[in-house]
């Protein structure tokens, strides 16, 4: 996952088979901004991806105080593997006009 902006970002992986509404399980990856993070560890499965980004992270309410967005993307991510093939994911964080890949949220809808 590359942040190509100018502010930090958190991506969440929910899984979309397992969890509940409650407790969903997924993947939380902080990335800066102008950094790349390389994740290895996510299992076969579908995900659904949220994405924030902001300043001033607050890890007791998993938020930015200055968000400055929340949005998903508009189509979950398959991971799979079998041995010899997988799958690999890039995101690029980037602030863009024009050409949508997700969707805004309300901040209530994003996960905690």
């Amino acid at each position: 996952m590359t942040n190509l902006g100018s502010s930090d970002a958190v991506a969440i992986l929910l899984e979309e088979d397992h969890g509940s509404e409650e407790q969903p399980f997924g993947y939380w990856t902080y990335v800066r901004a102008g950094e790349e993070v390389i994740r290895t560890d996510i299992p076969n499965a579908n995900y659904q991806v949220y994405l924030t980004s902001g300043s001033n992270w607050d890890p007791s309410q998993n938020r930015f105080l200055d968000a400055l967005s929340y949005e998903k993307l508009d189509e979950p991510m398959e991971f799979t593997s079998d041995g010899n093939r997988y799958t690999t994911w890039q995101l690029s964080l980037v602030t863009t006009e024009g050409e949508a890949y997700s969707l805004p949220i309300e901040e209530s809808d994003f996960p905690e």
